[in-house]
């Protein structure tokens, strides 16, 4: 009967946990190449809910900070007509979209995403009149990716059906 008391407890944390969402939270940095401003550096970090190991698409970011260029940008700087967004393709991180309001004395911030990949992701900066220059990103993860509430339940129960054979 303790066995029984014991899958059903290690049942009921699994379910509990699937409703858990783990945080994926990045840094980034670089520097404009071309431009007005080559030469200078940007730095930030994001933060958004980490998504399935196979996930196609986009989720919201949900906090944001981009300090360079004499600014430093948070969500509520972002342009109200473009959601920041972090995208993905087959689980795969392929960067953000995030894009500031700019004016006359601040230069507007655009961070895009790769198409296919990472490493095609860039920022561009710009004025009034329009694109001014470009520059790199580049990223790293500060969490460790967490496996799947499912994946770990199932390891619970084979780790406690092994602990209930070696008992017998």
């Amino acid at each position: 009967m303790s066995l029984l008391k014991t899958l059903l407890a290690a049942l009921v944390l699994t379910l509990a946990s699937a409703s858990a969402q783990a945080e994926a939270i990045y840094r980034f940095n670089g520097g404009a190449d071309s431009g007005s401003l080559t030469g200078s550096s940007y730095e930030g970090e994001f933060r958004f809910d980490d998504v399935a190991a196979d996930f196609d698409g986009w989720t919201l970011l949900t906090d944001f900070r981009f300090m360079g260029f004499g600014l430093d940008l948070g969500l509520s700087d972002a342009d109200p007509t473009a959601t920041p967004v972090a995208w993905f393709a087959a689980g795969q991180f392929l960067g953000i979209d995030y894009r500031s309001i700019g004016g006359s004395a601040m230069p507007s911030v655009t961070l895009m995403a790769g198409f296919f990949d990472l490493s095609e992701a860039y920022l561009a900066y710009g004025n009034a009149a329009g694109v001014d220059g470009f520059g790199g990103l580049n990223f790293q993860r500060l969490t460790a990716e967490v496996p799947e509430p499912t994946t770990a339940g199932l390891l619970l129960l084979g780790l406690l059906g092994l602990a209930q054979r070696r008992r017998r």
